[in-house]
């Protein structure tokens, strides 16, 4: 329904989200790339926007190499570096100029090859003007994913097993 809404009305609510999307994707911008450069979490007002706390000695946190040495990829106010990418490239065909720089740098930082791969991909089929076979395809897709999923879970079914067998190794040995 929202989708219908948009598509029908697609100027007024463009006119609305532009300026308030480019603001977001420009602190965006901003916190991510001050994050590179520390390699560390800001905090301060953007814990309250949504900031985790975080450095580059965190466990599980997202690294990248660059020069012989492990860097930390920026995460913005996002869980995941690949989550910012993807919303500020999603974001690109609504900002306003200088949102679309920010937007386009945030990506490239990110270390985000998906992201990078869409966003090449993106411009690949803009230029050949094959939106409607993309719109197409991607309604298939969404339709055929459910199936899928239902695959995968078999094959999910083997990683409940090895954790299960993980907790029992745990359990009886801890330090090892």
């Amino acid at each position: 329904g929202l989708g219908f809404y948009v598509y029908r009305n697609k100027k007024e609510v463009l006119a609305e989200i532009r300026k308030p999307l480019t603001i977001a994707v420009g602190y965006t911008a901003v916190l991510a790339l001050v994050q590179l450069v520390l390699q560390k979490t800001v905090g301060s007002p953007f814990y309250f926007l949504g900031e985790r706390t975080f450095n580059l000695g965190t466990p599980g946190i997202a690294l990248f190499e660059f020069w012989g040495r492990e860097r930390m990829r920026p995460y913005g106010t996002f869980g995941h570096p690949n989550a910012m990418a993807g919303f500020v490239l999603a974001s690109i065909p609504f900002l306003l100029p200088l949102g679309k720089i920010s937007a386009i740098l945030t990506t490239v930082i990110s270390f985000s090859q998906g992201a990078w791969l869409a966003g090449i991909a993106a411009k690949v089929i803009q230029k050949i003007r094959l939106k409607r076979v993309l719109i197409i395809g991607l309604v298939v897709i969404s339709l055929i994913l459910p199936v899928l999923g239902r695959v995968k879970q078999l094959a999910g079914s083997r990683r409940l097993e090895l954790s299960r067998i993980g907790g029992e190794v745990f359990s009886k040995r801890p330090l090892f």
